[in-house]
């Protein structure tokens, strides 16, 4: 059997035109695939983004009311210490904050003004207020430093601010 030269011719052209039916549908298939994957990536990327916004929405109004125990206890005992009768005492204690801005010399100098005010005998001095005064001078002020330590944490950690970047808008746009 003889094949005829316009069968081969045909069947060449048949098969010819498959190839490039098949490359032209592979580079369209692979471009609306990189499209389809462009936009989930950025449909991630912002969900990703609003998602660590709200993150620090939240944290940001943790940080606003919480606030740390040792803080919080000193700022009950320098309440239950500050009187209009002792001026020197209550203008140290208002350094002790939030935030913390007594020195090395005005602390020692509150220990020693504390020291007193638990020996004092004064009727407008309460035990209460000698019991304040003894745990917040007491082994030199334990809880005045870990106070200072955790305002000067939330002052780093106030500091630090955080930013995501925004996706870049995709080259090829559908």
């Amino acid at each position: 059997m003889i094949i005829d030269e316009s069968t081969i011719n045909s069947g060449a052209i048949a098969l010819l035109g498959i190839a490039v039916t098949a490359g032209v549908t592979f580079v369209f298939t692979q471009r609306t695939n990189h499209r389809q994957d462009a936009r989930d990536l950025a449909a991630g990327h912002r969900e990703l983004v609003q998602e660590v916004a709200s993150l620090k929405e939240r944290l940001a109004a943790l940080d606003a009311e919480v606030m740390p125990i040792s803080t919080a206890f000193t700022q009950v005992l320098v309440a239950k210490l500050t009187h209009m009768h002792t001026p020197e005492l209550d203008a140290l204690l208002a350094k002790i904050g939030p935030p913390f801005t007594l020195s090395t010399d005005e602390e020692a100098s509150m220990y020693v003004l504390l020291h007193k005010r638990q020996i004092e005998v004064d009727d407008l001095i309460d035990s209460e207020e000698r019991d304040a005064a003894a745990i917040l001078g007491a082994a030199h002020g334990a809880l005045i430093r870990m106070s200072r330590a955790e305002q000067e944490h939330i002052a780093v950690a106030g500091a630090v601010k955080l930013t995501v970047a925004t996706p870049a808008k995709a080259k090829d746009n559908p």
